[in-house]
Formats: structure tokens, sequence, C-alpha cells
């Protein structure tokens, strides 16, 4: 994850955010009372976040999955050749 927080361009502060995503802190209102930040500082982030990725909002469920699979926390399936009879 860290390889594509670099090629995403990330700020530290943005880098932050995406973690406390990560670490659960699911909601505008838990985000800001982690950092000690504003709702709407955190939400100005968030469209930053967004846009240095090309996500759309619902696309965060994505990269939260990525997350999980690699650090062992989900055993996600892999793709394999399936054959046809």
């Amino acid at each position: 994850m860290k390889q594509h927080f670099t090629k995403w361009q990330l700020t530290p502060t943005e880098h932050a955010i995406i973690t406390d995503v990560l670490d659960g802190h699911t909601t505008l209102e838990a985000i800001a009372a982690h950092r000690g930040r504003s709702r709407r500082t955190i939400q100005t982030h968030l469209v930053r976040i967004y846009r240095k990725m090309r996500l759309k909002r619902g696309d965060m469920t994505m990269m939260v999955l990525m997350y999980l699979r690699e650090t062992g926390a989900i055993n996600a399936p892999t793709r394999r050749n399936h054959k046809t009879a």
C-alpha cells in the first residue's frame, strides 16, 4: 500500500487521513476528532485524496479491501483459471 501512497503523491496529512480510514475511522466526524481538525478540513483533504487517486467516493471500499488483504487481515481469493466443460 505504501508504494501506492508514493505513486499518488499524497501529502503527509493526506497519508495520515488515509491511514485513519484504514484503521477504522470511517466517518468525517471520527477522523476530525482523532486529528483534532474540523469536519470540513477532513472533507477537503478527502476530496483531494480522491482526486489524486482518481477515485469516486464508493471506491474507498476497494482501497480498504486492498489494505486488509496486504496486511493479512483477510484472505482474499486470487484469480484462477477455470476449466469449462
